[in-house]
């Protein structure tokens, strides 16, 4: 067992935490960064084909042109590439037309403008389905539900017009990657933190955080005790949600703001062959029940990726083997090709199963119906030295994007200077 004493302890190095870690540095408070995984960037991860292509297990796109996340990549030097949004809907390798595609993009885009009571999305579509054919709003359910990661009954539709027309003021209508993988992204910042003096405890749990007389204690599940005027927790929110009572004994106030909030879960798979066996001009592919109904892929490459919520009635996380077959039967179904063609083909399959990694918790959050606040009012929690930062707790209606991650690091480091004062 050791003890440490700093200004600040960072629970959690995603980028809510890094920038939290940088911005807090920089006014001249000492931190130390404490981390499950050994590695930085959370859910921001990266995987690199033989060629050095990179492949994104997590975070992937950046939605528009964010001024704090380009910011960043500035400078780190690293650079945005615009995604192929060109679209192809197959079945058995034949192109469909997409005027269901169309016209449930149209339905999104009404939902951007929607200002009435808030409803689950999925009444809010049922609402619908005497103007638009039963294709547009079947699109528009897999949109909402792949989009956010989220379930139509439970997402509030509020929330989901906020988003999109946020997203929208930002140029959201592109998505961008970033070139050299964008786990680049939070390794340079931890460099930056590094540099600024910030420690990092990678490999290392957070196990407890307790109020005491003096100030904050942070346990590691390694026994090691960290002392501190303030902690700033930058945890998902399912790991939150999980181990509360471990967690934050405390923070018994914490339960109302947690249960208004919900982690989305989804899988992520992608498949890297010899060669690509899909339209070489595409960016995305879609397709119909029950094979997997939404791909994407760059220009020139030979991985594609499929984004798949579970079935309701799915109990378990999926194991490797059954990702595998699952990816590969419904590939094939979607190009119209031999199942032993693709398989023959394969050189590696690369996927994070999100909702089953508990450093990691779930996939990104998104808010219930009614409870549009919920996020504000996670980040505005009284609680002596204790502040919330991640995705799921985003200053306006950025939650669950990596820009609002980002946001969120800065205003608790803010909220934290603002209590202790620093240097500059």
């Amino acid at each position: 067992m050791s003890a440490q004493h700093v200004d600040v302890v960072v629970a959690g190095a995603g980028v809510a935490g890094l920038q939290a870690a940088n911005t807090l540095a920089e006014h001249g408070l000492s931190v130390t960064v404490v981390e499950a995984s050994d590695r930085v960037g959370g859910r921001i991860h990266t995987a690199y084909t033989a060629s050095g292509e990179p492949v994104e297990l997590g975070a992937e796109f950046v939605h528009g042109r964010q001024p704090r996340t380009l910011a960043w990549l500035e400078r780190a030097s690293l650079s945005l590439v615009q995604a192929d949004d060109r679209i192809v809907w197959l079945a058995g390798g034949q192109p469909q037309p997409l005027d269901a595609v169309l016209e449930g993009y149209g339905i999104i885009e009404g939902i951007s403008a929607y200002e009435g009571a808030d409803v689950p999305a999925s009444d809010y579509l049922d609402a619908l389905a005497t103007q638009y054919s039963p294709a547009a709003i079947q699109f528009a359910r897999r949109y909402i539900e792949g989009f956010n990661a989220a379930r139509q009954e439970k997402i509030s539709t509020l929330w989901v017009a906020k988003t999109e027309a946020e997203l929208d003021a930002n140029g959201g209508e592109h998505n961008y990657r970033v070139m050299q993988g964008y786990e680049r992204l939070p390794r340079f910042m931890a460099e930056e933190a590094r540099r600024l003096g910030v420690t990092f405890r990678l490999g290392q749990s957070v196990s407890t955080i307790l109020l005491t007389g003096d100030g904050i204690e942070v346990h590691t599940a390694a026994g090691d005790i960290l002392t501190a005027s303030a902690c700033v927790v930058a945890l998902p929110l399912a790991t939150i949600q999980k181990h509360q009572s471990r967690l934050l004994p405390h923070a018994h106030m914490l339960t109302d703001a947690l249960a208004s909030l919900e982690p989305g879960f989804t899988y992520k798979v992608s498949l890297e062959f010899q060669v690509p066996h899909w339209p070489a001009d595409v960016g995305y592919i879609f397709s119909s029940p029950p094979d997997i109904q939404t791909w994407w892929t760059r220009p020139g490459s030979s991985v594609i990726t499929a984004w798949f919520p579970p079935e309701p009635a799915e109990q378990t996380p999926f194991t490797i083997p059954q990702l595998r077959e699952k990816t590969l039967a419904s590939l094939a179904s979607v190009l119209g090709i031999a199942r032993h063609t693709l398989e023959s083909t394969l050189v590696a399959m690369h996927q994070k199963v999100w909702h089953g990694a508990d450093e990691f918790g779930l996939a990104y959050s998104y808010v219930r119906v009614h409870q549009l606040a919920a996020p504000a009012r996670l980040a505005a929690l009284n609680l002596p030295g204790i502040y919330f930062a991640g995705e799921h707790c985003a200053p306006g209606y950025a939650q669950g994007t990596v820009h609002g991650a980002l946001a969120s690091g800065e205003a608790a480091a803010e909220r934290v200077i603002h209590r202790l004062g620093g240097t500059h």
